[in-house]
């Protein structure tokens, strides 16, 4: 999906990534996803997270609320 979207022209940015994150079919298919985001120069938002979160486990969703802290990112109502 980036493919075509640069090849059109475009370029994503942080609620493109977002997008594709909540469509994705796992949580290791999300995290590509944000390491290609970081790779663009794009930060995480608290959207990211929340929506990685919706595919991590207990675990998972542990350490992402502890990134999202790191980086001074604070979790909403969804998260």
């Amino acid at each position: 999906m980036l493919d075509r979207i640069r090849a059109r022209g475009l370029k994503p940015d942080v609620a493109t990534y977002n997008i594709l994150m909540k469509k994705s079919p796992d949580l290791a298919t999300g995290w590509e996803l944000l390491g290609a985001m970081r790779n663009e120069g794009l930060g995480p938002n608290v959207i990211t997270y929340s929506t990685l979160m919706d595919k991590a486990d207990f675990q998972g969703g542990k350490e992402l609320l502890a990134e999202m802290h790191a980086k001074g990112i604070a979790p909403n109502v969804i998260t």
